[in-house]
């Protein structure tokens, strides 16, 4: 988590927090993350619907329109798990 909070400019205790569900995700907090993650469905980020890239197909993705590689799911308990590739 201190790899996305340092890359989007997050202050990592308050993403911990936000991402954890002990307090609510932020807008702030939500368009820090689709702004450092351009290919990141903000309809799926937001609500929980459709794919998580904008793509179908991650190979596909315009690299050029990206910060940074990265893995993005959602564990078994409903939270959200970004890891940035090195």
């Amino acid at each position: 988590m201190l790899q996305v909070s340092d890359a989007c400019g997050i202050k990592q205790n308050t993403f911990s927090r936000q991402i954890g569900g002990e307090s609510a995700l932020s807008a702030s907090t939500l368009l820090s993350i689709i702004g450092c993650f351009a290919d990141v469905n903000t309809e799926w980020l937001i609500l929980g619907e459709g794919d998580i890239l904008k793509s179908n197909e991650a190979e596909k993705v315009n690299s050029a329109s990206k910060k940074y590689d990265a893995e993005i799911e959602i564990d078994n308990e409903g939270y959200l798990k970004i890891k940035i590739k090195q």
